[in-house]
Formats: C-alpha cells, structure tokens, sequence
C-alpha cells in the first residue's frame, strides 16, 4: 500500500486503462472520420436498460441533453447486443426507435452504430454521429472496426474487474 491509499482504493479497479482506451479510441475515430458525436452505449448488468456515455460531442448542435439511461426494447442498439451486427442509418430514417434512438434522429444526418466485441459477444456498443446526411457508408465499418477494438478490450477488462 503506498502513503495515502485507503483500504477502499485498493479494493477499487484501476479505470485508467478503461480511460486511456476511451481517449485513443475517440481521438482515432475523429480524425479518420466524419464524426460529430461518440457515444459509448454499456447495458445495465441484470436489465434491459443500458447507459450512455458521451465521449465526444465536437459539434454545438450535438450538446444536447439525452438520457443517461433507457429501455433496450425494442431498440437498434437491442439489435445489436443481442448479436445484430453493426448498423448504418442514413437520411430518410425508416423503422421503429427507441426514444434515444429518436432524440438522436432529430438531429443527426448519419451514424454508425458498432458492436463493442467481447470474447463472449457485445459488451456494446459505439454509436457515431455525423450532422451531415449520408456520411457513412460499408466500407466505414472496415476502418471503425478495429479502430474500436482497444476499447472493448478495456471494457471487458474492466467488467472482469468488477464482477
């Protein structure tokens, strides 16, 4: 124990790995692509409702208040927990969203929507934004793939170290 550390910090997982990731993950996400918005959606252990955490929101039109927590139901990013795969919406929007979903579409003209890959499977999920309709397109997904992997490995690090 070094000078200054509690019982309680010992006990407590050590986050800056997962913030390290979060960081390098959005600043290569932002200079490879056209991103307006990341967001970083984690399910809530035990329950259909997950969390939203910003990461980067490079536009004033996207400092918006969105609910730190929802209903999975139903939604795209239910979809894609439950081994969907990755999702490309583009102007006109068409099918059936969750109120995040909608809160979004209101203000977005593209986002990517991409599975956080855990040896298990989906851990979560990292949604891109662009104000610009159309901005994203497949081959997208080749370049943000791996671009979110380091966070996923520090996700599913971190989870392990608090289960």
């Amino acid at each position: 124990m070094h000078p200054g550390d509690s019982e309680h910090d010992r006990n407590e997982p050590d986050i800056r790995p997962l913030v390290a990731a979060m960081i390098q993950t959005t600043d290569s996400l932002v200079q490879a692509l056209p991103v307006d918005l990341v967001y970083m959606c984690l399910p809530d252990p035990g329950a259909r409702t997950a969390s939203l955490h910003p990461l980067y929101e490079g536009s004033d039109s996207f400092r918006m208040s969105l609910p730190t927590r929802f209903v999975l139901a139903g939604s795209l990013l239910e979809e894609i927990l439950d081994g969907g795969g990755p999702r490309i919406i583009n102007r006109p929007f068409t099918g059936s969203f969750s109120a995040l979903e909608m809160s979004l579409s209101r203000r977005i003209g593209s986002a990517v929507l991409v599975p956080l890959e855990g040896s298990a499977g989906p851990l979560g999920t990292v949604i891109l934004a662009s104000l610009t309709e159309g901005s994203y397109v497949e081959a997208h997904l080749d370049v943000i793939k791996p671009l979110v992997a380091p966070l996923a490995r520090a996700v599913e690090t971190e989870l392990a170290a608090v289960t």
